[in-house]
């Protein structure tokens, strides 16, 4: 059985887009849509109405976040438009 991580995901002040969470020790940043492309449209729900969301992992999913995030901002609007969401 594969490994479940939740990670907990809340907005950044003053935005209405941008999400930061925390893994490892270290402090991420991200776009609402492309949480949204990862983990499914209706995950972020509970998002609107309390500021933050947990939400699980695999391990699996979590390196293919990590490494989409280390991609340069205009590569990931390309991966997002055009890559299969996880499963």
């Amino acid at each position: 059985m594969p490994k479940i991580i939740d990670l907990r995901f809340r907005w950044i002040a003053g935005t209405m887009n941008q999400l930061r969470f925390v893994y490892a020790g270290r402090t991420y940043t991200m776009r609402l849509t492309d949480l949204q492309w990862m983990h499914g449209r209706f995950s972020c729900d509970r998002l609107y109405l309390s500021g933050s969301v947990s939400l699980a992992f695999s391990a699996g999913q979590i390196d293919h976040l990590l490494a989409y995030l280390a991609q340069p901002s205009e590569l990931q609007a390309g991966l997002a438009q055009w890559s299969p969401p996880l499963p």
